[in-house]
């Protein structure tokens, strides 16, 4: 069966160009399957994705990497999305579409299914770089307990990319429980990690919808290492919708949440103040974020929502703070 044709609107990773060429030469190559390599498995969830499901699909499938395990878990879709996976059937190893619980329940289900020994989801809106599997296999070590971390790039909905990379970098499970201070930089789809220790620390907590990764990444870090790749190993769309952007103000009070459990972990207490003013400056850089793209709603919402949730004086010093800066900002667009 012929692999389908690219999309002739589109160009670049993965519809046209040398790694897409390269990757259709490897999948029509049988032969070269290898059970040498580590098996790795791939778990997209996905839910009425589909303006971008296709192109993760094809991502992952033209890396013709010779020990990939790819499982798509759609949650029911009603759009395109079950046409474009009939579509790329035949290179993936299971799929089905039907209700559940949310994304983290599709995460787990997959991995439920999977046999690989290393592995990461890809979200139906993001991409993995051409020659990823094969980096992240080449970094792979059996003897160790290691969590393998790429680098990101960030891209448009229009396909142009970012003018900004993501270099992971800082993570420990004291920055990762202390993530207020920033010194952990990471992003869900460069991490791989053995599904060994996935299911050793008890899968994706269900209860969590939004910050499921960073809850399990603090679970997995109490008995793993880190393996910096230092090369780019997915690309990460920015569009209103997701999740991360939607809902900034609500992932940062859940990671606030999450971290507490882990506290008594750490070595040092918390520095209450140091805690705080973060969480000031936190609220105050998103709400300006905001303000500066014009979206009223959502600014207006995370600062009814800050009230909500916190002392008066709090609250006043995120006002005063968010009028003082934003004052700055009107002038500077406006000079």
């Amino acid at each position: 069966m012929l692999f389908p044709k690219s999309d002739t609107t589109k160009e670049g990773w993965p519809w046209s160009g040398t790694y897409v060429e390269a990757g259709l030469a490897k999948l029509a190559d049988q032969h070269s399957k290898s059970s040498d390599l580590p098996k790795i498995s791939i778990i997209t969830p996905s839910y009425n994705q589909g303006n971008y499901l296709e192109e993760t699909i094809r991502s992952i499938i033209l890396q013709g990497y010779q020990n990939l395990e790819f499982i798509v878990i759609d949650g029911g879709s009603t759009d395109q999305s079950v046409g474009i996976i009939q579509k790329y059937s035949q290179w993936i190893d299971h799929w089905e579409s039907e209700k559940d619980r949310g994304q983290t329940h599709a995460i787990n289900k997959g991995f439920d299914r999977a046999t690989g020994v290393i592995g990461n989801w890809i979200n139906s809106d993001d991409l993995l770089e051409p020659n990823a599997l094969e980096r992240i296999a080449d970094k792979y070590n059996p003897q160790e307990t290691s969590i393998i971390c790429g680098d990101a790039t960030g891209f448009y909905e229009d396909g142009h990319k970012a003018d900004y990379d993501i270099k992971l970098q800082g993570i420990s499970l004291e920055s990762m429980i202390c993530f207020w201070q920033e010194k952990a930089i990471w992003e869900q789809p460069a991490i791989f990690f053995p599904l060994k220790l996935y299911r050793e620390v008890g899968k994706c907590d269900e209860t969590q919808h939004m910050a499921m990764d960073y809850d399990l990444w603090c679970r997995m870090l109490q008995s793993a290492r880190i393996s910096y790749l230092n090369q780019p190993v997915c690309r990460i769309r920015r569009h209103n919708d997701a999740k991360t952007y939607k809902w900034a103000y609500q992932c940062w009070m859940i990671n606030k949440k999450i971290s507490q459990r882990y506290w008594k972990l750490l070595k040092e207490p918390i520095n209450r103040h140091e805690y705080h003013h973060s969480y000031c400056a936190h609220c105050v850089t998103l709400a300006l974020r905001m303000l500066y793209a014009l979206r009223w709603g959502p600014m207006f919402q995370l600062l009814g929502s800050a009230y909500k949730t916190n002392s008066v004086e709090t609250t006043k010093l995120i006002i005063k703070h968010f009028l003082s800066r934003s004052a700055k900002l009107l002038h500077l667009k406006n000079s």
